[in-house]
């Protein structure tokens, strides 16, 4: 008998990559439990069902692996909910004419532009969110909300992975197009096009530590950048909960190279029980109204600028959760084994 763990990871799709809550019909060796399993309060304790007893019990000891799960969303107590857009005080697009003495221009040409007389680069950013903000007016918030006890169909489902790729996608060449010129204004790196990792380059202690609005922003960085990865190599299942789209956002699986929580800033845990030479069991739940927010308030950070409709929205609650997988239902990364 599969714990509900156990058969979440050991059914995923061969690229690695699924929707979470999706109904997997080929489950012939799971069934459910009458009763739900006890907590488990130390790494390492895994909970096994006993159908003979009826019971379940804690096995403890058991090797394990590190599995992380990241929710961007406003704080659910509020039940607050908004069509954010990027920089709305400072990007209309509407308008029939640019200004390019704006506030928004001025601030750009300030930190992206070599030359401070050209706004080429300036330009080029503004037209990507003007497009992102119309894509996110025109097809997202308009979307109606999904009544509970329903599945979507197929096509509903394909439209929420095309949408998901289209604004991550966005955010991260909006993201790229500020970074990359910027530090190369700051001639931190000569070309920062030749970096594999650049949002890991930045994520680096000595860069982040010489610029507090990069090291405040990486884990917003990471996030676009690992869901942006995710999404190019998912294949949706036909179903699934309605949970994930009661709001629009997206909410994705992902196993990840076995060092992936470097990349976050977390810190490893000395315990022999604890395998790490396996991949990591990932899982992102987004809602774009929290994660848009977060990035208009990057960009007002670093661009130095005000914008009033982001300032009157709430907090965004981040969390990352760690969490434990066993280690012999999760591949070991080939990886992990030159390294030592």
């Amino acid at each position: 008998m599969f714990n509900n763990k156990t058969i979440e990871i050991k059914y995923r799709n061969e690229d690695g990559a699924l929707l979470r809550n999706c109904p997997l019909l080929y489950q012939k060796d799971a069934t459910e439990a009458p009763i739900p399993a006890s907590a488990c309060f130390e790494i390492g304790d895994w909970p096994f069902f006993n159908s003979y007893t009826n019971k379940w019990e804690t096995k403890k000891n058991q090797s394990v692996t590190p599995s992380y799960h990241v929710t961007m969303m406003f704080d659910n107590r509020l039940d607050y909910t908004c069509n954010a857009l990027l920089l709305p005080s400072h990007v209309d697009g509407n308008l029939a004419y640019i200004n390019p003495v704006s506030d928004f221009f001025r601030a750009t040409q300030n930190k992206i532009e070599i030359e401070n007389s050209n706004i080429n680069t300036s330009m080029y950013l503004y037209q990507e969110i003007v497009t992102l903000n119309s894509f996110l007016s025109t097809s997202i918030y308009r979307q109606p909300k999904i009544p509970l006890n329903t599945f979507l169909s197929s096509d509903g489902l394909e439209i929420i992975k095309v949408n998901a790729r289209i604004i991550f996608s966005a955010l991260r060449q909006i993201l790229l197009n500020v970074l990359c010129s910027f530090f190369e204004k700051e001639k931190v790196i000569k070309n920062p096009l030749i970096e594999d990792d650049f949002i890991g380059f930045i994520g680096k202690q000595e860069v982040s530590e010489k610029y507090p609005v990069i090291e405040r922003y990486n884990h917003l960085f990471r996030l676009i950048t690992d869901v942006d990865n995710c999404l190019k190599h998912e294949v949706l299942e036909r179903r699934t909960k309605n949970e994930m789209t009661s709001k629009p956002g997206i909410k994705v699986v992902k196993l990840n190279f076995y060092n992936h929580y470097k990349n976050w800033n977390i810190p490893k845990k000395n315990l022999d029980i604890i395998d790490y030479s396996r991949e990591q069991f990932w899982t992102y739940a987004i809602e774009y109204d929290a994660l848009i927010t977060e990035f208009s308030r990057f960009l007002c950070d670093f661009l130095d600028i005000k914008d009033t409709e982001t300032e009157r929205r709430p907090p965004i609650f981040f969390q990352i959760q760690e969490q434990w997988s066993l280690s012999n239902t999760l591949p070991i990364d080939p990886k992990s084994q030159k390294k030592k």
